[in-house]
């Protein structure tokens, strides 16, 4: 209770009006008459309130309406605050008790809720609309995804923090950001990749019998690079199990476990629908998560983007 009360603001200036309340209390029930009220204070140490320059202009640009200056001035006066009047505006200095007011808007809100929101007229926004240019080299996110549900993969979504521990054993020489308050012991880091938490999404779905998984998931993952972390946009992806979905007219041969070349193949379709496929190529390269022999680094054209294994 002291915390949340303490962390609102106590009001420095409210012990004469809970006294007095209080007094008029126990007279109310016991009778009697009160004494004088003794206040000591050290009024250098007792917190001011700062004044608060309130605009015409910016008043009138943020409500889209226009209010006299004595409809202004009465608002602000009936809620307990001191008016200033200065050429384009006013200095307004809250009461004590109000620990919400500390800027402009805040006093702009106030307007606003005393004068009522319905005499506040509606007219249409006036601004040109502009149409964000959309190269065919740069397909828009659905189209990507989309491109991948076609597939068989289904949207994951993960913690950007995970298990320091898995994320060391798939990336050993990675730095990773680690968190200062943590909600678990095995979600403390940030992930330098979007593989720990599908590895663990395919996991789960494992001990629940799910024989074939395709998962992709996208998001942010984080470098820490020379002193900074980036924060990089990132698609992967897991395959586990057949091949082929079971259904009819699959035969056993088609349900053996996807490959290196399964997943290559997913790849392709995902890269015709983002750029000219000639602009992909594979270079065979190891990694330390990934089985030797059946890695590859993807780049595209003389820039690397993403591992394959």
């Amino acid at each position: 209770d002291a915390s949340q009360r303490f962390e609102r603001g106590v009001d420095p200036g409210g012990q004469e009006r809970a006294l007095a309340r209080a007094v008029q209390l126990i007279q109310s029930i016991a009778g009697g008459e009160a004494g004088p009220v003794i206040v000591t204070e050290s009024e250098p140490n007792r917190p001011q309130r700062t004044p608060v320059r309130l605009r015409r202009t910016r008043l009138s640009q943020l409500l889209g309406a226009q209010f006299d200056d004595a409809r202004v001035e009465a608002t602000l006066a009936g809620l307990g605050m001191d008016i200033e009047p200065l050429p384009g505006g006013w200095h307004v200095t809250a009461p004590s008790y109000r620990f919400d007011i500390a800027i402009e808007a805040d006093l702009i809100e106030e307007v606003a809720r005393i004068v009522g929101y319905e005499a506040i007229g509606e007219d249409d926004a006036q601004g040109s609309e502009r149409v964000r240019a959309q190269p065919e080299t740069e397909p828009a996110e659905h189209a990507v995804l989309e491109v991948l549900a076609m597939r068989g993969y289904q949207e994951a979504v993960s913690y950007a923090f995970v298990d320091p521990r898995l994320q060391q054993q798939l990336f050993p020489d990675a730095a990773a950001l680690a968190l200062a308050n943590p909600i678990a012991s095995d979600l403390s880091v940030m992930r330098v990749s979007l593989w720990p938490g599908l590895l663990k999404a395919a996991l789960e779905n494992q001990r629940r019998q799910r024989e074939r998984i395709r998962l992709f998931e996208h998001g942010a993952r984080f470098e820490c690079r020379d002193g900074t972390t980036h924060e990089i946009d990132t698609l992967a992806g897991v395959a586990c199990g057949a091949r082929w979905p079971e259904q009819w007219g699959v035969s056993a041969a088609m349900r053996e476990p996807a490959d290196f070349f399964d997943v290559k193949g997913d790849l392709q379709a995902l890269f015709g629908a983002l750029s000219p496929p000639a602009s992909w190529r594979y270079e065979p390269q190891t990694h330390p998560c990934l089985h030797p022999g059946r890695s590859a680094r993807l780049m595209r054209g003389d820039h690397p983007v993403g591992w394959l294994g």
